[in-house]
C-alpha cells in the first residue's frame, strides 16, 4: 500500500514540474515618440518556446501628404 502512495506521489510531483513549464511567459510593450512621429510595441514572450509574438504600429504625427 505504501509503494502505490509513493508512486503517487512521484507522479504528483513529476506532473507539477511539467505543468509549470508551461506557464512561462511574459508581455512587454514599448512605446516611443519622436517630433513627427509615435509608436508601440507589445508581444507575448514563450520562455520555453523561445518565441514572441507581438503586434507594432507607428504613426506619422504630421499633415496629410499633398500632391
Amino acid at each position: 500500500m505504501k509503494t502505490g502512495r509513493a508512486k503517487a506521489g512521484l507522479l504528483l510531483a513529476a506532473a507539477a514540474v511539467l505543468l509549470s513549464g508551461c506557464g512561462e511567459s511574459q508581455t512587454i510593450r514599448y512605446q516611443g515618440s519622436g517630433g513627427s512621429w509615435e509608436g508601440s510595441y507589445q508581444a507575448d514572450l514563450v520562455k520555453s518556446k523561445k518565441s514572441q509574438l507581438g503586434t507594432y504600429s507607428f504613426r506619422y504625427k504630421g499633415d496629410a501628404r499633398k500632391d
